[in-house]
């Protein structure tokens, strides 16, 4: 037979856990009530600041949202694509090219595939706006709430900057060749040109 502490007893009594309970509402009861008592003291100017702040920082913060959406909106219209890769077709067509070329077993289709990726997407970006040399450029200018592929598209583009710093001695894999090339295409899937 398990014997209770003394000091735990009095928790078994209910009558007791009852009187904590009244304590506690007691407790609660009078701190509102001087909070109340407080608050009629204050000058009626007070809480019209208050509220004027509030109404500020909500209208504010619905400004900074809408700036900020108005802002992705604008630059995902002002892609425009070649006369040539209007259709989503022949887009797709020049994909699968890239693609066949990424898993050929000569090292250099598969450098070239990625060349040919990171062209594409520093023509969409030229396109939208940002004006600055290289698709690396490009990347620090993007902010990563308004392209959710940001990462994909920078691990792509260290491997492809591999290609350029390195030259001929650089080997890449099919496995590699193709990690990038998908990474690629999450960004392009997400600018609409796939």
């Amino acid at each position: 037979m398990r014997i209770i502490p003394e000091e735990f007893k009095h928790w078994l009594n209910l009558e007791y856990l009852f009187n904590q309970l009244l304590n506690l509402i007691r407790w609660f009861w009078i701190l509102i009530k001087k909070l109340i008592l407080l608050l009629i003291d204050v000058p009626f100017k007070v809480y019209f600041f208050i509220v004027a702040f509030v109404f500020i920082f909500i209208a504010g913060f619905i400004f900074y949202k809408f700036m900020r959406l108005k802002r992705k909106i604008k630059i995902f219209s002002t892609i425009s694509f070649k006369d040539d890769e209007k259709l989503p077709k022949g887009r797709s067509g020049k994909w699968e090219e890239i693609k066949s070329k990424a898993d050929s077993d000569d090292v250099k289709d598969r450098k070239e595939a990625l060349v040919m990726a990171d062209s594409i997407l520093d023509g969409i970006f030229f396109r939208m706006g940002f004006k600055m040399d290289g698709l690396g450029e490009k990347l620090k200018n993007i902010e990563p709430n308004d392209f959710a592929s940001l990462q994909d598209i920078w691990d792509a583009y260290k491997v492809r900057s591999k290609i350029a710093r390195e030259g001929a001695s650089f080997e890449i894999s099919k496995e590699e060749a193709n990690d990038a090339l998908a990474k690629y295409e999450k960004g392009l899937k997400e600018l609409k040109y796939l």
